[in-house]
């Protein structure tokens, strides 16, 4: 199996010099399950962060015990945005892509990956335009590839359970949900400085909570509405939102509507206990289920980074009675079931079509893709309720 990660920022090797990052620590760990990983071909757009991708993948080798096959381009100072084309171009039997790269650059990439035969896995949000993301529908089936978005959040066990105790009814119908999620202010300011401009917190962040109503209830969006506020990146030079509220109606599989909002920013302080605050609610007729998203019962004191909530269930590494580190998390899980799929297609023990409803394909997404374009909609038209069309 031959595998292109491109993109080699944050979440694929980590901030610092002592994270790793979610999608390198994963293929780490499907190797680590199947020994079918012969190459991987990890693509930036300049070698000064080809080196520090190189920094954390020799210390990820180093703790995993793995030996594995891994290309880091490019080698030129100059940046070159489409590095990752001279690896599509030459090398022929790449099975997947990998797609971590800032939102607005999805559509093409994805777009040489698939016309190429290549199954693709795209950070999320896959595009911020419908139109964008039904021509990548139409080549995925055009060219047989398997393309899926990466929310991980379906695969987060409270998740799961939410899910599960939805299905079962015990709250009877949804009359609403409600969702705050925030993240300090170093993520705009500091980590995304380059493109934050082009994005905005609602499509970075709440995205992920669109997907995961869609994805416990089945439910279809119908019209949304959306207001913003612009105040502290202003000042900074950062040309987008504090903050944004959306509110969104959805209509069950059975006729019922019901509505989420969602409560939304990244200036939360940067000494705050957690990177992302994130909390959600489902209320309906029979009760509600709540879930805090920050605090999962485990906290740390100490005078070099006073009170922490850590997530013990997203990515995180443990050491083993061999002496060796795994990495394990609901990040990873997302990432290897990707994995898994593309050998069952390549083995022939399934189709592309076969992960319809059971997977983010990007079929699946278009539902969270077009509540998010009209959202946007909404907010450059004076918060103005707009129609959801699929």
């Amino acid at each position: 199996m031959k595998i292109i990660i491109i993109g080699n920022g944050n979440y694929v090797t980590g901030k610092g010099t002592d994270e790793y990052g979610t999608i390198l620590p994963a293929i780490y760990e499907f190797q680590r399950d199947t020994k079918l990983i012969k190459k991987v071909y990890l693509v930036g757009t300049n070698s000064k962060s080809s080196k520090k991708a190189k920094f954390k993948n020799k210390k990820i080798k180093h703790q995993s015990g793995l030996d594995l096959n891994i290309e880091i381009l490019p080698t030129q100072a100059s940046n070159d945005p489409n590095s990752y084309l001279k690896i599509l171009n030459t090398q022929k039997d790449i099975d997947c892509a990998i797609l971590a790269t800032p939102d607005h650059t999805h559509y093409n990439i994805a777009k040489n990956s698939i016309e190429r035969g290549i199954h693709t896995l795209v950070t999320k949000p896959l595009v911020p335009k419908l139109s964008q993301a039904k021509s990548l529908v139409n080549l995925c089936e055009k060219n047989n590839v398997y393309g899926a978005v990466e929310f991980h959040k379906r695969w987060d066990k409270q998740n799961l359970i939410l899910k599960d105790k939805f299905d079962q009814k015990i709250i009877g119908d949804p009359l609403y949900t409600w969702t705050e999620y925030s993240q300090r202010k170093i993520v705009p300011e500091f980590f995304f400085k380059s493109w934050v401009s082009k994005n905005n917190v609602l499509q970075y962040l709440g995205i992920h909570y669109i997907d995961l109503i869609r994805f416990i209830s089945r439910s279809k969006p119908l019209e949304v509405i959306s207001l913003g506020q612009y105040n502290y990146l202003r000042k900074k030079n950062l040309k987008t939102y504090d903050s944004i509220q959306t509110i969104i109606k959805w209509r069950s599989p059975n006729g019922i509507n019901f509505t989420q909002t969602l409560l939304l920013n990244w200036v939360d302080p940067n000494n705050t206990s957690a990177m992302s605050d994130q909390k959600i609610k489902i209320v309906g007729t029979k009760g509600r289920i709540e879930l805090d998203q920050k605090n999962r019962g485990l906290r740390a004191i100490s005078e070099k980074n006073n009170y922490e909530d850590i997530n013990p269930d997203f990515c995180r590494r443990y050491g083993t009675t061999a002496g060796s580190i795994v990495w394990r998390g609901y990040g990873i899980d997302s990432v290897k079931t990707f994995l898994n799929d593309v050998i069952k297609i390549k083995k022939r023990n399934c189709t592309p079509s076969s992960f319809e409803k059971i997977r983010p394909t990007f079929r699946e997404t278009l539902f969270s893709t077009a509540a998010l374009e009209a959202a946007n909609k909404s907010l450059s038209s004076n918060s103005s309720w707009k129609k959801i069309l699929i």
